[in-house]
């Protein structure tokens, strides 16, 4: 189902090349909105990026829940314009 992180702004990517500095320009985006909502404070999360088109990242967003338990959330964000 589809997972909305607010104030993440990945719309910001929708034109930027596919190059490794898109991918952690948004990762840091999605860190950001995660530590503004408080609800993750002092909780390991990690986060992959990962092309999944000419026009597409997917994040996968790891956030560590327990000693071997981890939620995992899934952002695909278009960067291409349609």
């Amino acid at each position: 189902f589809p997972v909305t992180i607010r104030w993440a702004d990945l719309e910001v990517l929708i034109g930027m090349p596919q190059t490794r500095e898109t991918a952690e320009y948004g990762k840091a985006l999605i860190l950001a909105a995660l530590n503004r909502e408080g609800i993750f404070d002092n909780i390991p999360i990690d986060i992959v990026a990962t092309p999944i088109s000419l026009q597409s990242i997917r994040y996968d967003i790891y956030i560590t829940l327990g000693s071997r338990r981890d939620m995992i959330l899934s952002i695909d964000q278009d960067i291409g314009f349609n």
